[in-house]
C-alpha cells in the first residue's frame, strides 16, 4: 500500500511546485510590467508638463511683444503725457503697480537704479578715504565728536564726486544730531533732500530716506513750514519717479 501512495505524493509535490513557480514568474512579470508602465507614465506626464510650460511661456512672450508693439511712443521718457496716462491705470481694479519700460528693459517709470546709474564716475581720493576713516574712528570708537566733525569736513573738501559728497554730508548730519545741534543737522539733511535727492547708497537705498525721518524728528515748532516743504518736495519727486 505504501509503494502505491509514493508516486501520487511525488506527482502532487511536482504539481504544487510547478504551480508555485509559474505563479511566481507571472507575479514578477506583472510587477515589473506595472513598474515599467508607471515610469513610462511619469515620463510622459513630465514631458507634457514641459511642453505645456513652454507653450504658456511662448504665449506670454507673444502677448508682451504684441502689446509692446502697440505703444512705440512709450520708448521715450520725454513723453510725459503718455506717462501721466499710465499713472491713471492705478485707479483701475484690474491693474496693480503699473510701470513703463523701454524696449531694452530699462525702467522709464517709476525710476529704478539698475546698478550702474548710481556709480561714481570718479574714484575717491586717498585723502578722502583717510579723513573719512579717521572721522569714523573718532565718532564711533573714541567718541570725540568735535574731532570727528573736523575730519568729516576735511573729507567733504576732498570729495571727488557726488557719492563722496553726500556720504560726508550724511555723516555730518548724523553727527550734528548726536551733538544736539538741531539747526546744523537740519541744514545738512535739507541739503541732501534738495540737492542729492536722487542719489542712493551702495545698497541702493536713497539717502533722502535717511534724511526725511531725521528732519521730522529733529525739527521744532518753528520749523513746521520748512519741514512740510521738504516732505512735499520728496513726495512729489517720488510720484514723478525722480526718487
Amino acid at each position: 500500500m505504501k509503494s502505491k501512495k509514493k508516486p501520487v505524493f511525488r506527482l502532487t509535490v511536482i504539481f504544487i511546485a510547478a504551480v508555485v513557480a509559474s505563479g511566481s514568474i507571472l507575479a514578477y512579470l506583472s510587477i515589473n510590467n506595472i513598474s515599467n508602465l508607471k515610469e513610462l507614465t511619469e515620463k510622459r506626464v513630465l514631458e507634457e508638463q514641459k511642453n505645456l510650460a513652454a507653450s504658456i511661456t511662448d504665449n506670454i512672450q507673444n502677448e508682451i511683444n504684441e502689446v509692446a508693439g502697440q505703444f512705440p511712443d512709450y520708448s521715450s521718457s520725454d513723453n510725459n503725457d503718455n506717462i501721466t496716462v499710465v499713472k491713471l491705470f492705478d485707479t483701475l481694479d484690474q491693474v496693480r503697480n503699473s510701470f513703463i519700460i523701454d524696449r531694452n528693459g530699462r525702467f522709464i517709470w517709476p525710476w529704478f537704479i539698475d546698478g550702474t546709474a548710481n556709480r561714481n564716475d570718479k574714484v575717491p581720493s586717498p585723502k578722502f578715504n583717510m579723513n573719512y576713516a579717521l572721522a569714523e574712528r573718532s565718532e564711533f570708537i573714541e567718541q570725540d565728536f568735535n574731532k570727528a566733525s573736523r575730519n568729516y569736513l576735511a573729507s567733504l573738501k576732498e570729495s571727488s564726486g557726488v557719492l563722496d559728497s553726500i556720504k560726508a554730508l550724511n555723516a555730518l548730519a548724523r553727527l550734528s544730531a548726536k551733538m544736539d545741534n538741531g539747526p546744523k543737522a537740519l541744514t545738512y539733511y535739507s541739503t541732501i533732500t534738495s540737492k542729492y535727492y536722487s542719489v542712493s547708497d551702495r545698497y541702493g537705498f536713497p539717502y533722502v530716506y535717511y534724511a526725511i525721518p531725521q528732519i521730522v524728528k529733529i525739527a521744532g515748532p518753528s520749523d513746521t513750514e520748512a519741514v512740510l516743504q521738504e516732505i512735499t518736495f520728496c513726495l512729489s519727486g517720488m510720484d514723478a519717479g525722480d526718487i
